[in-house]
């Protein structure tokens, strides 16, 4: 039995918090998002808890640094320059999910789905025809894709097809048990979701951003703050869609669809704009960059993103001509394309001219494609 002299004090709280941003929220040697805090040099011979001294370790590399097979030497050189820090995100982590049945509550409203057949989804959340929160079964596999953005649209969290992967750009991550916890600042909680394998996740806590729509989860309620609708104790049973939010190209029927919603300008002075002038607006010429990914039977939307090196399975592009296509030395199979609003009216009005006009206008329509396939071919060449 240890006396108080010679038991080991726990590690408190702000200097964990100050080493897990130090170390970029994961082991410094691999990324892992599950890791251990390890003193460089043993507690037995320090005795002590200062922040310089302790690092980020997972389970592997803590055992092999205590075997003596992963050298102190390399434990130090990682810990003053951590993987996470230098890809700015942190390495993936595979959640473990399975089943036909899924179940996903924010607040004290739930989701659920009794049975999901192949190529089904269970939607929580939509915001402009992106799901935030799903699950879905692909080859009787159960997949939750979940997506966090900060108020400029850039992702500070991930999971995509149960890979759990996070920017290092928020002020705290922590992930202890089956609970992921990211603070924007302290005291402020950005996500707070609890996974409960094999088909259930608790979203307790959380502020969910998208195109300048925020959507505040509290234990009691989820909240719409642009107009201040509070929705509180729903539950769906067996509906593809919770709450639809804004634009959504597939058309979902969900228990509550909301279009026409007033836009943050700017989170800080909650100055807000109409949908329309946010979509179309240029300062969000700024698109967001996904590279390295891979997609699988998912909707995307090439308008304000650009994509290099990524694979897409069985997807579905959406176009609404808003900004210019961006699809870099990227993979396509067995996809198909979806023109929606300004798209649509362009490809209307051609069709109208073919079918419609007189015998003049035909030729203003086989020039233009000719142009098309013109263009298409002097860009291989180069």
């Amino acid at each position: 039995m240890k006396t108080s002299s010679t038991a080991r004090e726990k590690i408190p709280p702000h200097i964990k918090r100050e080493v897990r941003q130090r170390c970029g929220f994961g082991c410094v040697k691999c990324g892992l998002p599950l890791y251990e805090y390890e003193h460089m040099e043993e507690w037995a011979v320090v005795k002590r808890h200062i922040a310089s001294e302790i690092t980020l370790l997972c389970d592997q590399h803590h055992r092999e640094k205590t075997a003596g097979l992963l050298p102190k030497e390399e434990v130090r050189r990682c810990n003053d320059n951590p993987i996470n820090l230098q890809n700015e995100k942190s390495a993936k982590y595979n959640l473990y999910f399975s089943g036909t049945s899924a179940e996903i509550w924010m607040g004290n409203n739930s989701f659920v789905s009794e049975y999901l057949s192949d190529d089904s989804e269970l939607n929580a959340i939509i915001v402009d025809g992106l799901p935030l929160v799903q699950m879905k079964v692909i080859d009787q596999h159960l997949l939750l894709n979940l997506t966090f953005f900060d108020e400029e649209n850039n992702v500070t969290a991930q999971i995509v097809e149960n890979e759990l992967i996070y920017s290092t750009s928020p002020w705290d991550i922590e992930l202890v048990g089956t609970t992921l916890t990211i603070r924007e600042q302290r005291g402020k909680i950005l996500l707070r979701i609890e996974f409960n394998p094999p088909n259930k996740i608790v979203i307790s806590s959380g502020r969910l951003l998208k195109n300048g729509i925020e959507i505040i989860i509290q234990p009691s309620k989820i909240i719409i703050t642009n107009n201040q609708m509070t929705i509180q104790e729903n539950r769906t049973n067996n509906c593809s869609a919770g709450l639809v939010l804004g634009v959504d190209q597939k058309r979902r029927s969900g228990f509550f669809l909301l279009t026409d919603i007033p836009r943050y300008k700017d989170f800080n002075t909650k100055q807000t704009i109409s949908e329309m002038e946010w979509l179309t607006n240029d300062k969000r010429n700024h698109k967001m960059k996904f590279e390295n990914l891979n997609f699988s039977h998912e909707t995307i939307e090439l308008d304000f993103n650009h994509f290099v090196k990524c694979n897409f399975e069985s997807c579905t592009f959406t176009y609404r001509g808003l900004t210019n296509i961006d699809l870099t030395e990227c993979n396509l199979n067995d996809c198909n394309w979806q023109f929606l609003d300004h798209a649509t009216n362009t490809i209307e009005a051609l069709s109208f001219l073919y079918k419609i006009c007189d015998a003049q206008a035909q030729p203003m329509v086989e020039l233009t494609f000719d142009n098309i396939r013109s263009r298409a071919n002097s860009n291989r060449k180069t």
